[in-house]
């Protein structure tokens, strides 16, 4: 026969968190936030990188451009 009460004490403890998930959550989202700001770091480099790509790209054109006024074969 079982006690009053003592399978509140089972049910109480499993839906409380404990300790140790209390920290792995705290770590998941610390690891979360470095993700998050490395992306960010990471998009922002990606866009620069692109702008000096297309800058690179149009002054090539525009060589190419010259070259072919001036009388350059460049094709």
């Amino acid at each position: 026969m079982q006690r009053p009460g003592a399978g509140a004490s089972n049910l109480s403890s499993n839906s409380v968190p404990s300790v140790a998930d209390d920290d792995a959550r705290a770590e998941n989202i610390a690891l979360l936030d470095d993700l998050k700001e490395r992306l960010r770091k990471t998009e922002t480099i990606s866009e620069q990188f692109q702008k000096q790509a297309q800058v690179l790209q149009s002054r090539l054109d525009e060589s190419f451009t010259r070259a072919r006024e001036i009388g350059g074969s460049f094709t």
